[in-house]
C-alpha cells in the first residue's frame, strides 16, 4: 500500500509537471501571434525575420527585461551581445540555414537597476541637469568667447561663417560675443525638421545678418549654400549624424565647405554622458542603452516610447573618444577642455 501511494505521488507530480509545460507553451503561443510583423531579408545561407522599421512590438511588461547572451541582429547587419536590461531575444524554428529572431514580451525572472531608477521620487538626471545648468552655460560662454578670440587672432574682417547643425536660441545667446565687424554673414544649416518655418529667412540678431537655410550636408552639396565659406562652426553635432562612417562623411563635407574649421563635440571619456547625465552612458551596449531610453526621459533627450525609433536614435549617438575625432579633423589643433583634470569635450580647429 506503502508503494502504491509512493507511485501515485510521483504520477500525480509528473501530471503537474506536464500541465504546467503546456500552459507555458501556450502562453508563448499566444504571445507568438501578437508579435508584431516581422521583414524576411536573405543574408548569405541565413534567412532573418526582423521586426518592421516603424513598428512597435507589444508593450512590455512593467519590470525590466534582461538581454539573455543572445544575437540581435538590427537591419540585418549589426550583431550585438549584451547581458544587460532589454526586450529579450528569442530564437524560434532554430536550424541550420536559418534563424527568426523576434522581441519577446515574456517577463524578466527577477528584478533590475530599472526598476531603481524607476522607484527613486525624483529623477536623477532632473537632478543633475539643475545642479549643472549654470556650469554648462559658463562652459559654453568660455568656448564661445575663445572662437570670438580665434576669429580676431586670424585677423577676419566681413567673413560669411557656416554653422552645421546650429539653431536660432545659440546665437541669440551668443551672437553678440563675435567681434563687431569680423562676421559679414551666418548661414545656420540644419534638418528640414529642426529649421521649420525659418527655411530660407534672414534675421538680424546683434547686429549680424543670420540666414537659416534646411538641407542634409550627408546629402551632398546644397544649392542654397555657399560653395565655400571664411568659417565652419559646429557644436555638439557630430556626435548625432549616425556611425562612424556617416561621421567620417559628415567631417569631410565639413572641410570640404570650410577654409578654417571650429568643431566641438563632448568627450566620451568623461564619466557623465553629456545629453542621458548617467555615468558611463556612451559605453553601455546599445541593447542597453536603447531600453533606458525607451523606458525613461533621461537628462536633456527626449524619451522614444516606439522601441524601433529608440534603438534608431540611439545608434544615432555616438560620442567621440580623443583619438577618433582627431582622426577626422587631420591638420587641426585639438584644444580639450578639463573638468576636473577629465576631459569633457574636445574642440578641432585651425582658426
Amino acid at each position: 500500500g506503502a508503494a502504491a501511494g509512493v507511485e501515485a505521488e510521483r504520477a500525480a507530480e509528473r501530471g503537474a509537471e506536464q500541465q504546467r509545460d503546456a500552459d507555458r507553451d501556450r502562453e508563448r503561443a499566444e504571445a507568438d501571434r501578437d508579435l508584431a510583423p516581422v521583414a524576411r531579408r536573405k543574408r548569405g545561407a541565413e534567412l532573418v525575420e526582423l521586426p518592421l522599421p516603424g513598428v512597435e512590438p507589444l508593450p512590455l511588461q512593467r519590470e525590466a527585461l534582461r538581454l539573455e547572451r543572445e544575437t540581435l541582429a538590427l537591419e540585418g547587419e549589426v550583431r550585438l551581445r549584451a547581458g544587460a536590461l532589454c526586450p529579450r531575444v528569442v530564437r524560434h524554428g532554430r536550424d541550420s540555414t536559418t534563424t527568426a529572431l523576434r522581441l519577446s514580451t515574456e517577463p524578466p525572472a527577477s528584478h533590475s537597476s530599472a526598476l531603481l531608477l524607476e522607484s527613486l521620487p525624483v529623477n536623477p538626471t532632473d537632478w543633475i541637469n539643475r545642479r549643472t545648468a549654470a556650469a554648462s552655460r559658463r562652459s559654453r560662454e568660455r568656448r564661445m568667447r575663445m572662437f570670438a578670440d580665434a576669429i580676431s587672432a586670424a585677423g577676419l574682417r566681413g567673413a560669411r561663417i557656416l554653422d552645421a547643425g546650429g539653431t536660432r536660441a545659440y546665437w541669440e545667446s551668443w551672437a553678440r560675443l563675435l567681434p563687431p565687424g569680423a562676421v559679414a554673414r551666418i548661414d545656420v544649416v540644419n534638418l528640414p525638421g529642426q529649421v521649420r518655418d525659418l527655411d530660407g529667412r534672414t534675421l538680424e540678431i546683434a547686429g549680424v545678418p543670420v540666414r537659416f537655410v534646411a538641407a542634409d550636408l550627408l546629402a551632398g552639396p546644397s544649392p542654397a549654400l555657399d560653395a565655400r565659406y571664411d568659417v565652419v562652426h559646429c557644436v555638439s553635432v557630430i556626435e548625432h549624424v549616425g556611425d562612424a562612417a556617416a561621421q567620417r562623411a559628415f567631417a569631410d563635407a565639413l572641410r570640404r565647405l570650410g577654409n578654417r574649421l571650429w568643431v566641438q563635440t563632448p568627450a566620451k571619456e568623461f564619466p557623465l554622458e553629456a545629453h542621458f547625465r548617467l555615468p558611463f552612458f556612451a559605453w553601455w551596449p546599445l541593447p542597453l542603452r536603447a531600453f533606458f531610453n525607451w523606458r525613461f526621459r533621461l537628462g536633456v533627450m527626449p524619451r522614444h516610447r516606439s522601441w524601433p525609433e529608440a534603438v534608431a536614435f540611439c545608434r544615432s549617438t555616438r560620442l567621440l573618444a580623443r583619438r577618433s575625432f582627431a582622426r577626422l579633423f587631420p591638420g587641426c589643433r585639438l584644444w580639450t577642455e578639463r573638468v576636473l583634470g577629465l576631459p569633457k569635450c574636445y574642440v578641432a580647429t585651425d582658426l
